[in-house]
């Protein structure tokens, strides 16, 4: 009887253990389900963001757009972009343009443009004007609504603080729809896809990485350009180039070509010029723009015509954002104009201005 006991205790006591065991190795097994299904979902998932960049030699600029999306950085101006710049951003919902500019202030300093810009008297027009910031850089951000001139873009106006390349230097980028579209409101042009990508963007003196690179590249494909003047350069606009000159060794002048205008500033260097110094300004535009400008200016006089260049232009005074002008303007091809704006340079004959004037070449090529 012992022993029958004995028998089915142990009996017992063996199926509890087997059961304890088998019940031990459903867990185990549960565990390693979830494991490899958690692996499984993280090693699958695609990243919702990817870092484009562009380097033009002097500026270097990011931003964060939708994995597989259109956006993409160029230096070649999108068609529906007029605004000239040294890198365009673009895509199916937005074009972009970003370049470097000088502080329109007395003061050359970021906060000096911010007092100028807001101040009661200032004739332009600026709507929503707002103090932002692009990460730890001071900026400013204002409602754009002319676009090329002819109202058909819509979007926002930059000032980006970047005293890292010169002094009183800032980033100017306008940002639009691109569908051209007039009629375009905020919330069409502000979705948040396109407010994500616009508050990504960052801005950095260029690595240096790329500019040997495409200078080489320029020096193969377009060797005329190493010959561009040294007292003058190249403006191009609507498929219209012109390159301008000019003989500055009478007088003192600092020559500085921008993307959008020729400078020729009456004074000795660089550290001198700045937005509302004495200048003659060379720039180009088509008829949309020229009448846009032209409808902001004020107390416009008529003068007698002017020869520059072999181009006869027609000349007025007038002003415009608190500066006084002269201009001499008339088409230089096709529908495009040349504009030769001068602020507080004599230019009376026998001047030093004068001599810039009337040895100025307009070469269309």
């Amino acid at each position: 009887m012992m022993k029958k006991k004995f028998l089915a205790v142990a009996l017992a006591a063996a199926f509890c253990l087997g059961c304890l065991t088998a019940c031990g190795d459903k867990t185990d097994d549960k565990a390693d389900a979830t494991t490899e299904a958690t692996e499984e979902v993280t090693t699958e998932a695609e990243p919702t963001t990817e870092e484009i960049s562009y380097d033009d030699g002097a500026i270097k600029v990011t931003a964060q757009i939708p994995a597989g999306s259109d956006y993409q950085f160029t230096d070649t101006q999108p068609d529906n972009m007029k605004m000239t710049g040294s890198i365009y951003l673009k895509s199916s919902k937005i074009v972009a343009k970003i370049s470097t500019n000088t502080v329109f202030s007395d003061e050359k300093t970021f906060d000096g443009m911010i007092k100028f810009i807001s101040a009661d008297d200032y004739t332009g027009t600026i709507e929503n004007f707002e103090q932002i910031k692009f990460g730890d850089r001071d900026a400013i951000k204002y409602e754009y609504r002319y676009g090329d001139g002819s109202g058909d873009l819509y979007g926002y106006w930059y000032y980006i603080d970047f005293p890292e390349l010169y002094d009183g230097c800032m980033l100017d980028m306008v940002i639009a729809t691109a569908d051209g579209n007039s009629a375009s409101t905020e919330s069409v042009f502000a979705d948040e896809e396109v407010k994500a990508v616009i508050d990504s963007l960052t801005f950095a003196p260029s690595s240096g990485e790329e500019t040997a690179a495409a200078s080489e590249e320029d020096a193969e494909e377009a060797p005329e350009e190493a010959t561009a003047p040294a007292n003058g350069g190249e403006l191009s606009d609507n498929d219209v180039t012109v390159v301008v000159s000019s003989d500055t060794s009478k007088g003192t002048w600092y020559v500085d070509p921008t993307s959008s205008a020729v400078y020729f500033y009456n004074v000795a260097s660089e550290e001198d010029a700045y937005s509302n110094s004495p200048r003659i300004q060379v720039s180009l535009a088509d008829q949309d723009s020229y009448d846009y400008y032209a409808e902001k200016q004020e107390n416009v006089v008529d003068i007698d015509n002017k020869t520059i260049g072999g181009v006869d232009l027609q000349g007025k005074t007038y002003s415009y954002v608190g500066m006084e002008w002269t201009e001499y303007y008339g088409k230089i091809s096709g529908d495009e104009y040349v504009r030769i704006q001068i602020s507080d340079v004599d230019i009376a004959d026998g001047t030093d201005g004068a001599n810039v004037l009337d040895n100025m070449t307009l070469e269309v090529k």
